[in-house]
């Protein structure tokens, strides 16, 4: 009889360690996919007409690296890493100078770098709208995308959702959680 109690107790402990599995795989599957909002920092811009609508956005001494946040984590990665992630992106194209702020809406098709990653190119199409969460802030200032601007520093903020950083976090990165801060 203790031979048949103790296989009871068995297939009972294996039993809800199986369902404890079942309820955390149900939990991770109904969790959001993280979206990172990704900031680029730089000086002068200037704003060219590109092919079929498209605009050439050029950013001149920008800094090396570029800040992923969400939540409470927060990765400062290479910037020439931003070229590696799939297109399109949605983004803000913040300008500042001697004439105030200027905010434009984009859909990033094509990131490149030149010069030792100090000049970034943009290829992208004017957004008339803006529909997700990240840059929302950024949507309520949305000003038309110029031409030219007299701009002293140039800001540009991405959506990026945590399917694109696949590959991210295999290059050198800085991370600062509220419990470690590390280059990895």
């Amino acid at each position: 009889m203790s031979r048949k109690f103790g296989l009871g107790i068995i297939c009972s402990l294996l039993l809800l360690v199986s369902l404890v599995g079942v309820c955390m795989a149900a939990e991770e599957a109904t969790e959001e996919t993280p979206v990172y909002l990704t900031f680029i920092q730089g000086g002068v811009n200037s704003i060219a007409d590109g092919e079929n609508g498209m605009k050439v956005i050029t950013v001149e001494d920008v800094i090396p690296y570029a800040d992923f946040s969400a939540d409470d984590e927060n990765a400062l990665v290479k910037i020439d890493t931003l070229s590696t992630l799939p297109v399109p992106l949605k983004a803000a194209v913040v300008s500042k100078g001697p004439d105030g702020k200027s905010v434009s809406m984009v859909e990033v098709s094509k990131i490149s770098f030149s010069e030792g990653n100090e000049v970034l190119t943009l290829e992208a199409t004017p957004l008339k709208f803006y529909e997700g969460d990240v840059l929302q802030s950024f949507a309520s200032e949305q000003t038309e995308l110029g031409t030219a601007g007299n701009t002293e520093k140039t800001g540009i903020y991405f959506e990026v959702t945590d399917t694109q950083l696949e590959n991210l976090w295999g290059v050198d990165v800085c991370v600062n959680f509220w419990f470690i801060s590390a280059c990895i």
